[in-house]
């Protein structure tokens, strides 16, 4: 999966027709008021990181001075993990789409090979933007 790719699909979503790859598709049900600034925020964090070259990666400092200042604050104590956890090696899913349901609820879709994978970081993320809570639909 490309960055690229997954970069235009977080911004605009996928193109009419698009068809996962996939094994699956991982969906986050996503709460807490204004869900579209919930989303806005999201994409803001994730836009930054997969704008980022895969090597060489940047270093905490640099993470600091690129990711807004609100996220940054929030995860101070594990910015760095978080930031680890975000690797595209690291991640066992990859964006596939986001869109708001409701004027306090979101919808995720995650792609993944992985119907375990781990979706903590991106929980986070979204905690960290506004969301009050994140269900794995099942």
């Amino acid at each position: 999966m490309s960055s690229n790719a997954e970069l235009r699909r977080l911004l605009a979503g996928p193109w009419p027709g698009e068809q996962s790859e996939s094994f699956a598709v991982h969906v986050l049900d996503v709460r807490g008021d204004g869900a579209a600034d919930i989303l806005r925020r999201t994409r803001e964090v994730l836009a930054i990181v997969l704008a980022q070259p895969a090597e060489p990666r940047p270093g905490a400092e640099q993470w600091r001075s690129l990711l807004p200042d609100w996220f940054v604050a929030s995860a101070s104590r594990g910015l760095e993990s978080w930031i680890a956890g975000f690797a595209a090696a690291e991640r066992p899913w990859t964006w596939w789409n986001g869109r708001t349901t409701a004027p306090d609820q979101l919808r995720i879709e995650l792609e993944t090979d992985d119907w375990n994978a781990s979706t903590d970081s991106l929980e986070q993320l979204l905690r960290a933007a506004g969301a009050d809570t994140v269900v794995a639909e099942a």
